[in-house]
């Protein structure tokens, strides 16, 4: 079984620019969301199978900074 440590995958060393927004974000912090309204039926599979779709076609969607 893999620990959430052992399926991390470093990418790339952060930009200035977003060096700067991780050091202020505890200060300051920028979240934002998104919402929708769903007219008609649907169901969690339906949700959980387009939720995979977006994640495959937008990896950086899982993406998260560690300050390691």
């Amino acid at each position: 079984m893999k620990t959430e440590t052992e399926s991390e995958v470093f990418l790339r060393t952060l930009g200035p620019l977003e060096s700067y927004a991780w050091l202020i974000d505890p200060v300051n912090p920028k979240h934002f969301t998104v919402t929708a309204e769903i007219a008609g039926n649907t169901t969690l599979d339906a949700w959980t199978v387009a939720l995979h779709a977006v994640q495959l076609r937008h990896p950086l969607i899982n993406v998260r900074a560690n300050d390691a």
